[in-house]
């Protein structure tokens, strides 16, 4: 319920024009803002996030981002790719809360991409493209060739076990984020 009412308060309060700005909340002011921005990357890329939870942070992330990125907030995809760069081993015992971390860099990043799908042409549009491509292609391709080693370490005859396995839960997570992958990719080129 509290990651509800945060998205809902990002909502409504980020900027003066979301038009639901109560007149004795007023919008969020500046100061908190940089506060608030840090700590809502940092939120949507926890690997100990229930998955309901983690969608709502990530749908705020992707409402802030909405408004103030890039001009406002020209450190979100650093932000994005230094979590996205952490590693992720399919010989470690944490195989499956390091792909929960990269499920939550990969949804955050999802969220914040969704907004260019089926935009019109424009020079502006260009331009950002341009910025997030140079930023974020190179380390989501790095991750995806990482994701398919994991992918086929994970589907190998010796690491099976049962449906509720170690290993074929890991296997999901890992599934889980190559479908992430597809979807930023279709989000930055359509």
């Amino acid at each position: 319920a509290a990651s509800v009412h945060f998205k809902n308060t990002i909502k409504r309060r980020w900027t003066e024009d979301s038009g639901d700005v109560d007149a004795t909340s007023g919008p969020i002011s500046d100061a908190d803002k940089e506060q608030i921005k840090p700590m809502v990357v940092q939120l949507a890329c926890s690997p100990s996030l229930a998955p309901n939870v983690q969608a709502q942070i990530s749908e705020a992330l992707a409402i802030i981002s909405k408004h103030d990125f890039p001009h406002r907030w020209s450190t979100l995809l650093p932000e994005l790719v230094a979590n996205l760069n952490k590693p992720t081993d399919a010989t470690s015992a944490a195989v499956e809360a390091d792909l929960l971390a990269t499920t939550g860099v990969l949804s955050a990043a999802n969220a914040i991409f969704k907004r260019y799908r089926g935009q019109v042409e424009s020079a502006e549009l260009n331009v950002e493209l341009k910025t997030v491509l140079d930023t974020f292609a190179m380390p989501l391709l790095a991750k995806t060739k990482q994701l398919a080693a994991i992918r086929d370490q994970l589907s190998q005859p010796a690491t099976a076990g049962g449906a509720d396995s170690p290993a074929a839960n890991a296997l999901r997570q890992c599934l889980r984020c190559s479908r992430l992958v597809n979807r930023i990719f279709f989000s930055l080129h359509s």
